[in-house]
């Protein structure tokens, strides 16, 4: 097995991922999920195995008591996180 840092290439293996573990209204967007790399590229980790994603995590600072929302594009990391 492999970890490291996920990439806009990992896209296709995300949605596979996310299709055999989550019902549809849990999908999220391409855009989503590049802009979660973009904004904090080290909250972004995939594990491989045999190359293919067998799990993945996004995380983002945030203060106290904020969560993200599902299937939206956030702008920004907010400040003072």
């Amino acid at each position: 097995m492999t970890f490291r840092p996920l990439t806009p290439g990992d896209i296709a293996e995300l949605h596979r991922l996310e299709a055999e573990t989550y019902i549809p209204a849990l999908h999220e967007s391409d855009d989503a999920f590049l802009r979660l790399m973009q904004l904090f590229p080290e909250g972004a980790f995939g594990c491989f195995d045999a190359g293919r994603l067998c799990g993945y995590a996004f995380a983002t600072p945030s203060r106290t008591g904020d969560t993200l929302q599902l299937r939206s594009v956030i702008d920004r990391i907010p400040e003072a996180a």
